[in-house]
């Protein structure tokens, strides 16, 4: 008797498993600021052909099995709350936020990162440097290349009261001298195919070449019309419970169907074990 389908039905439980793993991230990260969900899909493992098919013959083959496919996220943009905080901004659109490390003297160093992720707060470097910053300590870069500076042209001894960002992503700073400063452009990023980036965590994204052809730069540019900036605001996640605790409820129930696959044959081989006795 053929033990194949024990192993069928092993590789079925682990590509269930494997879809269960990916659920409870979803789930997990459903308010995690800007994240994405993950999207599925399966693909028979092994076909084992006994006869190929052919003219007058439909031949004979059978699958040996199933493994995880494609695993992709959906780039949807999730609703935007309102927080007030003037650090913060969303993207309407399509488009990421470009950070990068900073050295002790606030030049960009390393590689540049991209997020969806606006939870930016201030971080005083000195007396002539303001930046924002994210939760991993990357600075916000403006379209110069630049980490934004909030005090960028402000002269020594001005205050920077408050500042704003326009839907386009200029940013001006108003000083304790009555006088609104220009301080830089936050530009939105675009690649040719979202899911070519490379997830490293912490909402951050890295370029591949999968992406695009090259790694964009900034060159001062103007966003396109259709992306908008808004500040005081952040996007949440873009998670569906609903169709999440659905696939859940599939998935366990794929699960236990191949364990039951298992349990089956291993009945059936103790029936041919004690045919002699």
């Amino acid at each position: 008797m053929s033990g194949s389908a024990l192993y069928t039905g092993v590789s079925g439980m682990g590509a269930q498993q494997q879809r269960m793993d990916i659920i409870a991230n979803d789930i997990a990260n459903m308010n995690t600021i800007a994240y994405k969900e993950s999207e599925v899909t399966f693909q028979e493992a092994l076909v084992d052909t006994i006869n190929a098919p052919a003219v007058g013959s439909p031949g004979r083959q059978f699958g040996m099995g199933v493994r995880m496919g494609l695993t992709a996220r959906n780039f949807s943009g999730g609703s935007l709350n309102e927080t007030g905080m003037a650090s913060q901004f969303a993207i309407q659109g399509q488009g990421f936020f470009v950070v990068q490390a900073t050295d002790s003297s606030g030049v960009p160093a390393g590689n540049q990162y991209y997020t969806r992720a606006g939870d930016f707060t201030m971080n005083v470097r000195d007396a002539s440097t303001v930046n924002l910053i994210n939760s991993s300590g990357y600075s916000l870069i403006g379209n110069d290349g630049t980490a934004i500076n909030l005090r960028q042209g402000v002269p020594a001894g001005v205050d920077v009261t408050a500042f704003s960002v326009s839907q386009s992503g200029a940013i001006s700073s108003f000083g304790s001298d009555g006088i609104t400063y220009s301080v830089g452009t936050i530009p939105v990023v675009r690649f040719m195919n979202n899911n070519g980036l490379s997830a490293i965590g912490s909402n951050m994204y890295q370029w591949t070449a999968a992406a695009s052809t090259t790694q964009p730069t900034l060159t001062g540019a103007p966003n396109s019309s259709d992306v908008n900036i808004v500040q005081g605001y952040i996007e949440s996640s873009n998670v569906d419970l609903t169709r999440e605790f659905s696939d859940l409820i599939i998935t366990q129930r794929g699960f236990q169907a191949n364990s039951k696959t298992i349990t089956t044959v291993d009945e059936m081989m103790q029936t041919v074990l004690g045919l002699k006795r």
